[in-house]
């Protein structure tokens, strides 16, 4: 959370307008060992929607449009 402040932060003092992201599932198979169970994945749902509540007054409050992407998994 402190990140995402900061970076918003960042983006005022530069004028950028619109802030871009991926969004995934977590941490890709490919790269460790992470194996998400149904209660990782509610967890991580829940948390993602927590931090949406406390991110989209600030995105507003500054007028800065967030774009969430999902990451497309190749085989």
């Amino acid at each position: 959370m402190r990140c995402w402040k900061r970076a918003i932060e960042v983006a005022v003092e530069i004028e950028c307008m619109t802030m871009n992201s991926e969004f995934g599932r977590g941490p890709s198979p490919r790269r460790s060992n992470f194996c998400a169970g149904p209660e990782t994945l509610e967890q991580s749902e829940a948390t993602f929607w927590a931090s949406m509540d406390e991110l989209l007054p600030v995105f507003q409050k500054e007028g800065i449009t967030l774009h969430l992407e999902p990451i497309r998994m190749t085989s």
